[in-house]
């Protein structure tokens, strides 16, 4: 799910978002993320993005069940 916003004349836009899943070794996990971009020129722009990821442990680090 995410939403984008423009703000400043459509100079900056803002992307927010998340995933929402579910493993059975650490359950249900949240990753969101926010995501900017400003126009600087008609051919230049900058953007940063802050995310957070989950890593799944491969089944030989939890052990057998």
């Amino acid at each position: 799910m995410q939403d984008e916003v423009s703000l400043f004349d459509k100079r900056l836009r803002v992307t927010i978002g998340s995933k929402f899943e579910h493993n059975d070794f650490t359950g249900f996990e949240v990753e969101p993320n926010i995501r900017f971009v400003g126009i600087l020129s008609k051919n230049q722009s900058v953007w940063a993005a802050i995310s957070r990821a989950v890593r799944t442990p491969a089944v030989d680090e939890e052990g057998f069940s």
